[in-house]
């Protein structure tokens, strides 16, 4: 009575929770990566990354626009030298000026001396040129951070999504056989009181029953918590939710592993912004080499000076500032530290490709085993199937024992098991080959969306 009690509430539970679509919001696949995207805190750390990558490379290209900067001065002295010089600037310096006595004892003088100098860079050596190249290449690299980044979130989300269903179909086929095996021990128990029925075989039957309950109730368990997963990618309290689909067998065109792994050297972003690193490091690598060019600026600069009280006196004054960097202690060391650099993000190139490309071998091989596997796990199903329809009426003519009425239960649940877990892996390994090569896109998982059932059952 108990173990029916358990049953009955864990089967009452299922029902009231993916049955009553009425009152469920039924997502489907591309909805709920939609959602996991959207609540993903680590791709709003990209956007700010690219942000900045955006910010740096505005920098390096206003490096080249004219600066104009203003200075202002207030002094106050009575240095003979300071005080002559400002008395000239200020257009104030009179006749008396000239006394001996004045000269050597002037008194204190009050200068305002305010500045506006406009300067434009004519040749900075290439190292703004480069600086810029650097910050395109950096916003890019940034880009394609967060697309690799988006892509492996959306294969979480579809394999969420899929172990969901899983586990729903699991748990459903389980409820079944246990409700079947439930009223097959019911009867077979007062035959087994009149001594018509073997008590070991009763007590085996038993046995296996509990077995498939005690699944049933794994099962719920792990429903529950793949609910939760999917829960806390989409940042979600709200648990009165459902998913459209159901997983069936099927199959998926891929290409052989040569031309997987063309593609993915086209495409694979962490295998782009690897490239997209080490060309940053052949610029800075550049620009240190070229840090010993001459570095040329145009100036204007107009300059007024007044004591406060007296008119505003202006000077003008325009040239060209040329900086010759004739001995740099430091050049050898920091070509030698950029040069290493760019060495390093080409090893981690080679080794990326290395790594890509056994992902996608062991990907595709995943998938061919699950893809292979369907036809035998198909029959195998078909076949547990006839066995359990056939051993019915042979039970209850007495020519089977309860014992292979019962092992027949277990064989077709362990039969729809197999076939479940390997549509699981047909449906997750076509994301997962999608994803090595890097085309885990939009268009991706409305395929993979299309494979499954469009109506709960």
């Amino acid at each position: 009575m108990r173990n029916k009690k358990v049953i009955l509430f864990l089967f009452s539970l299922l029902t009231s929770v993916y049955v009553r679509a009425g009152e469920t919001e039924v997502l489907n696949l591309p909805a709920v990566v939609q959602a996991v995207l959207k609540a993903s805190p680590e791709l709003e750390g990209a956007n700010a990354k690219i942000a900045a990558a955006r910010g740096s490379e505005n920098e390096a290209k206003a490096q080249d626009l004219p600066n104009l900067s203003a200075t202002s001065l207030m002094t106050r002295g009575n240095d003979p030298v300071y005080a002559f010089g400002s008395l000239l600037n200020q257009r104030a310096f009179t006749a008396q000026d000239f006394n001996l006595g004045a000269l050597n004892y002037p008194g204190y003088v009050n200068n305002i001396d305010t500045a506006l100098q406009l300067s434009v860079p004519v040749f900075s050596g290439f190292q703004i040129e480069s600086m810029k190249r650097a910050g395109k290449l950096g916003l890019k690299l940034s880009q394609r951070q967060k697309e690799a980044l988006a892509q492996n979130l959306r294969f979480e989300a579809v394999e969420g999504y899929l172990q969901i269903l899983l586990d729903r179909q699991m748990l459903k086929e389980l409820s079944l056989r246990v409700k079947s095996s439930e009223k097959k021990i019911a009867d077979s128990k007062s035959l087994k009181n009149k001594g018509l029925i073997l008590g070991s075989d009763f007590y085996a039957a038993e046995a296996i029953e509990g077995g498939l309950e005690a699944r049933l109730i794994q099962s719920q368990k792990l429903l529950e918590e793949a609910r939760w997963q999917l829960m806390n990618l989409m940042a979600t309290d709200q648990e009165n939710w459902d998913l459209k689909g159901e997983l069936t067998p099927t199959v998926y065109v891929v290409e052989n592993p040569i031309q997987l792994f063309e593609e993915a050297l086209n495409h694979r972003p962490e295998l782009q912004g690897a490239r997209l690193g080490r060309s940053i490091a052949e610029v800075l690598h550049q620009k240190e080499k070229m840090s010993l060019l001459p570095q040329v600026q145009a100036f204007a600069t107009l300059d007024s000076n007044t004591s406060g009280a007296g008119p505003l006196a202006s000077d003008k004054m325009m040239g060209l500032a040329a900086q010759f960097p004739i001995a740099d202690p430091s050049y050898f060391a920091r070509k030698s530290v950029a040069l290493a650099k760019v060495q390093e993000a080409s090893s981690q190139e080679k080794s990326l490709e290395r790594k890509i490309h056994a992902q996608v071998i062991e990907t595709f091989e995943g998938y061919q085993g699950a893809a292979l596997a369907l036809p035998v796990l198909t029959q195998t199903l078909k076949r547990a199937q006839k066995a359990l329809k056939l051993v019915g009426p042979l039970y209850r003519e007495g020519r089977q024992s309860i014992v292979e009425a019962l092992r027949a239960e277990e064989g077709e649940t362990l039969a729809q098991k197999a076939l479940l877990q390997d549509s699981f892996g047909v449906h997750a390994g076509y994301a997962r080959i999608l994803l090595s090569v890097g085309d885990l896109k939009a268009s991706g998982i409305e395929e993979i969306e299309r494979r499954l059932e469009t109506e709960n059952k």
